[in-house]
């Protein structure tokens, strides 16, 4: 509470709205968290200075949108990510990609312990989970399969804009658990003139790949393309079907 009160107080002193200001303290007071996490509040060391940013940021996340900070190296970036979880009061986890960075290693994966098998949960998951602050650094490392799991997470609106592209160039595909858009399109153009020929060829292709869950099948999932904008409809959880047992007969 006392890191809260001084960052109240320093956003005070920047001349950040006290609309914002008063509507963060009401988060915060809404939102709880639970003791063992509290040890994840970040307790920043420097302040971020810049009031018109902190304006924009606090309204950002007070939307519920998720917030890109971009610039050159040593900007006050990391700062800044601290400063919000930390007057959220939200706890927070540090995701630093690389290339050898799986979906595993976001999201958890099967382990050993105590004689039998259970889950040991990511950093998203627990993010996601506990409704913590994800502050993503190098992001440009992430390779396709982490990048998946980002776009699960971070797209909530399910919503590709795929402008230049008809519905037969679109291809969805459902495998492994990764719902793969891509969209393809090889075009000619011919332009005959008494004196010349002209010809024209564009080849075009985009990629998205989604993190939906290995309960998912081709028939929960709906597609819809209009005016250049391909709308895709899952549900958030699947049941995972009990297989019925299937016996061997048994001949004489």
């Amino acid at each position: 509470m006392l890191v809260l009160n001084n960052l109240i107080e320093f956003l005070k002193q920047e001349g950040v709205s006290a609309q914002l200001v008063e509507e963060v303290r009401h988060y915060s007071e809404e939102h709880t968290v639970d003791e063992a996490l509290k040890k994840r509040i970040p307790v920043p060391h420097f302040h971020y200075y810049g009031n018109k940013v902190w304006e924009e940021a606090l309204a950002v996340l007070l939307c519920g949108r998720n917030l890109l900070l971009a610039g050159e190296k040593a900007t006050g970036k990391k700062v800044l990510a601290q400063n919000l979880a930390a007057v959220f009061e939200r706890p927070a986890w540090d995701i630093s990609f690389h290339v050898n960075m799986d979906a595993a290693a976001l999201i958890g994966s099967d382990t050993f312990h105590d004689g039998r098998v259970t889950f040991r949960p990511g950093p998203v998951y627990c993010c996601a989970q506990s409704g913590g602050f994800g502050i993503l650094d190098e992001i440009n490392m992430a390779r396709n399969k982490a990048l998946a799991v980002l776009h699960s997470v971070l797209d909530f609106r399910r919503v590709i804009d795929v402008p230049g592209y008809d519905k037969e160039d679109i291809k969805i595909e459902l495998q492994d658990g990764y719902l793969t858009v891509s969209a393809e399109k090889n075009e000619e153009k011919e332009d005959k003139h008494a004196k010349y020929l002209k010809r024209e060829r564009f080849t075009g292709m985009c990629s998205r790949s989604y993190y939906v869950g290995d309960n998912l099948k081709e028939e929960d999932i709906k597609a819809n393309f209009k005016n250049g904008i391909l709308t895709i409809e899952f549900p958030k959880e699947v049941e995972k079907k009990v297989e019925e047992k299937k016996y061997i007969p048994i001949g004489e």
